[in-house]
């Protein structure tokens, strides 16, 4: 390494060549240009004659420097010049102290990068360093010592910032215990935030000499988001207040912040803005959700600031529900139809986790939603309880009935006229009535109400000023349907009606589903499960954050910790950041609630030289721009040199350089863009029709087997079936295409729009020939999926000896391993629930082949023999064109329904093969 001023040559020895310079300008001057010979028979003529043109004899001595200076310029390049800060105190060991606590998440990649400055700049000179950071580890840390500095650098790279705060202490203790043998040069890199040990670390800094402390200045000061809460006010929509701190002077600049709400993959839920003028270090947003979003929260931060700090973890409380239904009946549920706790059960059922009982035995557990049914009054010594519950955040939802008539307790929303109001009776003028338009303040707004929901008996709200404001759903003559009132963190909800059919038919529709589904998702949920509320039980680490903020796998020195830890909320080492418990039923345990006091730091060494990332004389690397002027010198000089040996046209010698430079440039300038336009010139291959038309619309397609029958029996049968889908599911296709095996454009693009290909062999069908089973192949392959038909009995279209055709027909297509297919399927529960795939026939052997992965599992061969194409096909009277054997027309719609299933199964794939589905389709199974 050669150091001269404030350049830097990290590979000298190649400047040795520059003592050759001398002689290569004596050989380019020594060095005539080319000769030319020139045939001219009267020679004679010209001697004596004075030359009108002279040609030097020695290159001229303005390109002999020229290329001197080519030369120059790439020893200089390919002697790695570097622009280095020229400081006269580099000498000594270097000490680099730095902050790697949650706070240095800021700006990790610049303090990063200055440590790696810094290392760099002392390996050049020879010096040796060492490297402590602050934050604690899970592994007791080994003592540092002085080594040279390219070991620290590698030390270095491995450095990741830890989700919990700095230990100063510890660091300076690292300090005292370091033998630099003699003065030292301390850099130290802060994160800005003080500590209480902060006057031990200066101490030990001060120990080696001057410091010169680096940090991120006040422009990216560290954040602290604050734990989530949901919005108390008297609005019904899903408001959850975020408040957000920076740790920063009481000077510090206005700025803005984005504060989100993402769900477990990363989608972004809600988004707010938090503005904080000059010398605000607190600022309050509010993220606008609907109900059911806030359920899919799994974590709130700051758009890109990432930390822990920033990030806080959404864990059970945001997804869990429990609602529990109070019965007047300790046995339960006895008249299932007649009973509305029944009805509530079975509305909340999907979707949330009920549970029954009394109220001491309910409330005794964390619960969400209260049910009151069968429109009881609660007892007097129970008031006080439920009434707590409601004020800590708990919904009270009640029904009226014969006991609910008359204002027997004070948890309700309004106050009630005695007697209620019956509709079509026989001393009744009036019809049942319907509900009218859920007002804009309601949970339930732009929710459709359907037609047959009506009301024939109801209770009455006492008129109050504060009436429609109380009211969530009313009657097409304003009476009040849902009224609500909020007390202290709660809701208390009174539904008018019954929950049985007895006063309405709102039980018996999806309405009634779909409003207790808004009620629940306006809860706040709880915290943990019952089995974590336990202090003695075990949590175990399911994920982690690191100090970025990223949620990571538990690494090996994670342990299992009692719920008894998570109450102090001390976060460090042995208390990481993340999510702990089971699926399903997680404890968050965020960074954030501990750093509640944070604040700048204070206290710095006494003449200190502070910077800036920004400020550290950064290197710069001058190779790339000395190479690069060498490569226009070199450009430069043969331009020269074609003018000087009078390979270009006269009218070009004549003009200047840098004219002739320009010209050329020019020249390849133009030829690139006529390329680049003939390039966008060329005509872009037309694509088939067909093709072009299952693109736009999906469509089912049919292979043509060259037998008219066959052909338009798969035609018809296709068709057939298109419109059924049409009918009973929401797949609205356009009409089936015909595939062409032997058409010349025939490729696996061709193949790709269409979902599902039927192939119904024809007894005197031919095999593909060798592109066409190579596009089959490739269809097979990408997810497409092809039914092959090949019905063997007496009977079938197109005669016998399909089976045999169809051997012939899969030995040229690269298939997977074909087994028989199983009763559990997913081909018969992917929209019916089926025993089989029954079609014209139902004694065919059905195969599919294995599901493999890059499919998703999902079968993409159906092989059978039962006639389908035959079974669905009608004619244009709508009539069916061919009879079923054996089973009638109850066996034709059952093939109906199977091919149903196989569209649906191409297009959804083994989504009905998730578990969630299980305990119906069991139920469904058994009756």
């Amino acid at each position: 390494m050669l150091t001269l001023g404030s350049l830097t040559f990290l590979t000298p020895t190649v400047l040795i060549a520059a003592t050759a310079l001398p002689v290569v300008w004596l050989l380019l001057r020594l060095t005539p240009p080319a000769l030319r010979r020139l045939d001219f028979p009267a020679a004679r003529l010209l001697f004596n004659l004075p030359p009108t043109e002279r040609a030097s004899a020695r290159t001229p001595p303005w390109l002999v420097a020229l290329r001197i200076g080519l030369l120059l310029l790439a020893l200089i390049g390919l002697a790695d010049p570097v622009l280095t800060a020229n400081r006269d105190d580099e000498t000594g060991p270097l000490v680099i102290v730095m902050d790697d606590g949650w706070a240095a998440a800021t700006r990790w990649d610049s303090r990063i990068q200055a440590v790696r400055s810094l290392l760099e700049r002392a390996e050049r000179h020879g010096r040796t360093a060492a490297l402590i950071t602050t934050a604690p580890t899970a592994m007791a840390k080994p003592s540092p010592k002085i080594m040279p500095a390219r070991e620290v650098l590698a030390h270095a790279a491995t450095i990741r910032p830890q989700p919990w705060p700095a230990d100063r202490a510890a660091a300076a203790a690292q300090l005292q215990a370091l033998v630099t043998g003699g003065p030292a040069e301390v850099a130290w890199i802060t994160d800005g935030v003080a500590t209480s040990n902060d006057d031990k670390m200066i101490a030990a800094l001060q120990r080696f000499g001057p410091v010169t402390v680096i940090d991120a200045g006040d422009s990216d000061a560290p954040l602290v988001l604050a734990p989530p809460r949901r919005a108390s006010d008297t609005e019904v929509t899903g408001r959850i207040v975020m408040n957000l701190r920076r740790v920063v002077e009481d000077n510090a600049a206005p700025d803005a912040f984005a504060v989100r709400a993402i769900d477990k993959d990363g989608h972004v839920l809600a988004r707010t803005t938090i503005t904080m003028e000059q010398g605000m270090r607190d600022g309050t947003g509010t993220l606008e959700t609907p109900p059911e979003l806030s359920n899919r929260i799994a974590r709130f931060d700051v758009e890109g600031h990432p930390g822990a700090s920033a990030t806080v973890l959404a864990d059970a409380r945001w997804q869990r529900r429990p609602v529990g239904i109070a019965s007047t009946n300790a046995n339960g549920i006895s008249a299932p139809l007649l009973e509305d706790a029944f009805y509530i059960r079975q509305a909340l059922a999907p979707f949330a986790e009920v549970r029954d009982g009394d109220l001491d035995a309910l409330l005794s557990r964390p619960l969400a939603v209260l049910f009151m049914a069968s429109g009881g009054r609660v007892l007097d010594s129970e008031i006080e309880r439920v009434t707590r519950w409601v004020d800590g955040g708990g919904i009270l939802v009640r029904f009226a009935g014969p006991g609910l008539n008359d204002n027997v307790d004070p948890l309700l929303p309004v106050r009630l006229r005695s007697g209620g109001r019956s509709f079509g009776g026989a001393l009744s003028w009036s019809e049942p009535a319907h509900l009218a338009t859920f007002p804009d303040a309601s949970p339930f707004k732009n929710m459709t109400i359907p037609t047959d929901v009506t009301i024939a008996t109801q209770v009455l709200a006492e008129p109050t000023p504060d009436l429609p404001g109380k009211t969530w759903a009313k009657l097409s003559d304003g009476t009040p349907l849902v009224t609500a009132e909020r007390r202290g963190q709660g809701w208390v909800i009174l539904f008018h009606v019954t929950a049985t059919p007895e006063w309405s038919s709102l039980p018996m529709s999806g309405l009634f589903v779909d409003m207790l589904r808004r009620v629940v998702d306006l809860s706040a949920g709880v915290a943990t499960t019952d089995e974590s509320s336990d202090a003695t039980n075990m949590l175990p680490p399911l994920q982690l954050l690191d100090g970025l903020g990223h949620l990571t796998a538990p690494d090996p020195t994670a342990h299992a910790l009692p719920a008894s830890a998570f109450a102090a909320g001390k976060v460090g080492p042995a208390l990481p950041p993340g999510l702990y418990g089971a699926p399903g039923s997680t404890t968050a345990l965020n960074l954030s609630p501990g750093l509640e006091n944070a604040a700048p730091i204070q206290a710095r060494p006494s003449s200190a030289r502070h910077v800036t990332f920004d400020g550290i004389a950064q290197e710069q690397a001058l190779k790339p721009y000395f190479l690069s002027a060498a490569l226009i010198l070199l450009l430069l000089d043969l331009v020269i040199s074609f003018i000087l040996r009078g390979l270009v046209p006269t009218v070009a010698r004549r003009l200047p350089v840098a004219g002739v430079v320009g010209a050329m440039a020019l020249i390849a300038a133009t030829l690139l863009y006529s390329g680049a336009r003939a390039a966008e010139s060329k005509a872009t291959p037309a694509i088939d029709p067909n093709t072009a038309a299952a693109i736009l619309e999906t469509r089912l397609a049919y292979v043509i087997t060259g037998d008219g029958v066959v052909d338009h029996v798969a035609a018809t049968g296709l068709s057939t079936l298109t419109r059924i889908l049409a009918a009973r599911t929401s797949a609205e296709m356009a009409q089936p295409a015909a595939i062409d095996l032997n058409a010349a454009g025939l490729s696996a693009d061709s193949l790709s729009p269409y979902p599902l290909i039927y192939w119904r062999v024809s007894a005197n069908q031919l095999p593909p020939n060798p592109k066409a089973a190579a596009a089959v192949s490739a269809y097979l392959h990408r997810g497409g999926m092809v039914i092959f038909d090949a019905p063997e009995q007496a009977g079938a279209v197109g005669g016998h000896g399909a089976g045999a055709r169809l051997e012939n027909i899969l030995r040229t297509i690269d298939l997977p391993p074909l087994v028989a297919m199983n009763s559990d399927h997913v081909l018969t529960r992917s929209f019916y629930l089926l025993k089989g795939l029954p079609g014209r026939f139902t004694d065919g052997m059905i195969f599919v082949n294995r599901g493999a992965a890059t499919t998703d599992g999902v079968s993409s061969v159906i092989v059978g023999g039962n006639d389908w194409a035959a079974a669905w096909a009608r004619d244009a009277n709508d009539l069916p064109m061919y009879a079923m054997v054996p089973g009638g027309e109850t066996q034709r719609e059952m093939a109906y329904r199977a091919g149903v299933n196989m569209v649906m199964y191409a297009l959804t794939g083994n989504y009905k093969s998730d578990q969630v589905h299980l305990p119906a389709i069991m139920q469904r199974l058994t009756q």
